[in-house]
């Protein structure tokens, strides 16, 4: 519980930094522990970016009616030869992604 304490403390002092400057969030990785914590010290928790996992079945090509997200991540598959991409999404990305079969996991966190 210690780590926790200090994460949540540590984040916190960013907050208020931040909002000394008048930025007012912090982006941060909190594990679910801290973020309950944070949920209940009032602060807002909202996902930022997010991890997807880019594994497409064999032969599949990107046809009219696929959606714009699916197609950016096959062709920088193709590209990158990566198996995973960090960005940020939208809501309805993040739908679309989730439709269509990718496994799509928060990365981090815009705390307000």
């Amino acid at each position: 519980m210690k780590k926790d304490d200090y994460s949540v403390a540590q984040i916190k002092s960013k907050l208020m930094r931040a909002r000394r400057k008048g930025k007012g969030f912090v982006i941060a990785k909190p594990n679910s522990k801290v973020r309950e914590t944070l949920r209940d010290m009032h602060c807002r928790v909202d996902p930022y970016k997010y991890e997807v996992t880019l594994r497409f079945r064999y032969g599949f090509r990107p046809g009219e009616n696929t959606a714009h997200i699916v197609k950016d991540l096959y062709y920088y598959k193709a590209k990158k030869h990566a198996d995973m991409r960090i960005l940020h999404l939208s809501p309805s990305q993040v739908k679309a992604c989730r439709e269509f079969g990718l496994e799509v996991k928060t990365h981090s966190y815009k705390i307000y």
